[in-house]
């Protein structure tokens, strides 16, 4: 028998149609099995950790409902710290679940997708988690927060030290503790958003903050390691006090390496209200009387203190007219409006700064700090390089009598100044340091001389009138 040859378009029709038949099919497979998801969760979803693939809404919110309001309701978060331990459960809040907008957030999870895309999503799930949208009244949460932190939470304490009775005495320094209040609260919410039945302990982290200054820094002052003392004598009483009040505010000073010292801050307001009284002071080349006379030789004995430490001022001034209680080129003079004493302590220990004065005779300041430093020794020299003459001037005075004179300001020489620092160790010089050139300016003496004349009496300057026979 002799087979009939096929034409080709016979053939391509033949083979097209079974291949047609079969992407149509599969097409309608995967048409089929999207439109069973239509009203259904794809697989793989969650709702915190609860399986809801494959169901409706209606089912899903009934799986969802049963598990919170009747188990994970009343879950309990025990917080630990340290040795107490503080509760709450999820109840306490209040909690409003919205299962219906988180149920159609999970229904939503890949309708937007293209529809081999969705299929895909079906066939092959990938896990996906959405969490319960939940409303909670988080005054109870805060409030139990926040007696955590006031009972837990401190500030760090510095150790101190004064010098009493010729010895240290040093309290001890503790840690302070915080609690990240926000951290805490997060964490907590965290907790309750889950879906577990299960009580959970949450170990409450504590931040320890170190003092700025411990006991055991403390402890390295242990020796006298400069002091400095200058006389009182001819003070008024006045003057007396206000050196005194002064040295008091000085008077065990701790100054950590690195710790900046400011004279005026230290003693703070010179009036009246501190207990300060007037006593001569320097004011235009003059001593006129001004709240704090004294002030000026507590500053400098202190800076002469200080030098002997060896450390140097960031901030010092000589005054106007040379101290008679410190050699030339020794004083520091302070004003509270723009004139300090400042230096920083630049040793690798820290040091205490005692004062006193004894017996309204002399002031003095002792600086003590770790008696290593003692092995070399501090000195100060000073060198006047230059003198220079001060003039007499004469200035007319019309308010005094005619011929009479007053000395105004009484004046000094001019003086130029060096000094230096002098380091010592086993008694052989090994450094001497310029520390600062000091110009005291020649200041004038000035003679007030009277210009005004005198006359008799019975002089009469009133200008008479020969028509006014009333005058």
């Amino acid at each position: 028998m002799i087979m009939k040859k096929l034409s080709p378009f016979k053939l391509i029709i033949i083979i097209i149609i079974p291949i047609f038949l079969i992407i149509f099919s599969y097409y309608l497979y995967v048409t089929s099995t999207i439109n069973n998801y239509n009203a259904l969760i794809y697989p793989g979803v969650n709702i915190n950790g609860i399986d809801v693939s494959s169901l409706d809404k209606n089912s899903a919110i009934q799986k969802i409902q049963s598990h919170f309001e009747h188990e994970v309701i009343e879950r309990k978060v025990t917080y630990l710290v340290e040795d107490k331990e503080y509760s709450l459960r999820l109840s306490d809040l209040n909690p409003e679940f919205n299962y219906e907008e988180t149920i159609d957030l999970a229904l939503s999870y890949g309708k937007d997708l293209s529809l081999f895309n969705k299929y895909n999503l079906i066939k092959t799930p990938e896990p996906k988690t959405y969490d319960l949208i939940v409303k909670y009244d988080t005054k109870p949460l805060t409030t139990i927060t926040k007696k955590i932190l006031e009972e837990t939470s401190c500030d760090p304490i510095n150790a101190t030290i004064k010098r009493e009775d010729e010895k240290f005495i040093i309290t001890e320094d503790s840690q302070g503790k915080s609690i990240d209040y926000e951290e805490l609260i997060n964490t907590s919410l965290a907790q309750f958003r889950k879906s577990s039945v299960k009580d959970v302990v949450i170990d409450v982290k504590i931040n320890y903050i170190s003092p700025s200054i411990t006991a055991a820094e403390l402890r390295q002052i242990n020796g006298l390691i400069s002091t400095f003392t200058t006389r009182l004598s001819g003070s008024s009483p006045e003057r007396v006090t206000n050196v005194t009040l002064a040295t008091n505010k000085v008077s065990n000073t701790l100054l950590m390496p690195q710790d900046e010292f400011s004279f005026n801050k230290t003693i703070g307001s010179v009036n009246e209200a501190n207990g300060y009284r007037e006593s001569k002071v320097i004011i235009n080349n003059k001593l006129v009387p001004g709240i704090g006379g004294g002030i000026c030789q507590v500053s400098s004995t202190l800076y002469n203190a200080i030098l002997r430490s060896n450390i140097l001022p960031t901030e010092r001034h000589h005054h106007t007219l040379p101290s008679t209680y410190v050699p030339l080129g020794l004083d520091a003079t302070v004003s509270s409006n723009y004139l300090d004493y400042k230096f920083i302590n630049t040793l690798t220990y820290p040091i205490l700064i005692t004062g006193y004065v004894t017996n309204n005779k002399s002031v003095t300041f002792n600086v003590y700090s770790c008696s290593k430093l003692t092995e070399t020794q501090y000195s100060i020299l000073t060198d006047v390089t230059d003198v220079i003459p001060n003039k007499t001037r004469y200035v007319k005075d019309p308010t005094r009598p005619m011929g009479s004179q007053e000395i105004d300001v009484k004046g000094t020489k001019g003086y130029k100044v060096d000094v230096f620092l002098v380091s010592k160790k086993g008694g052989q010089v090994i450094d001497k340091t310029l520390i600062h050139k000091d110009f005291y300016k020649p200041v004038d003496k000035i003679i007030k001389q009277g210009t005004k004349k005198s006359y008799p009496a019975f002089y009469n300057f009133r200008s008479r009138d020969p028509f006014n026979h009333n005058n």
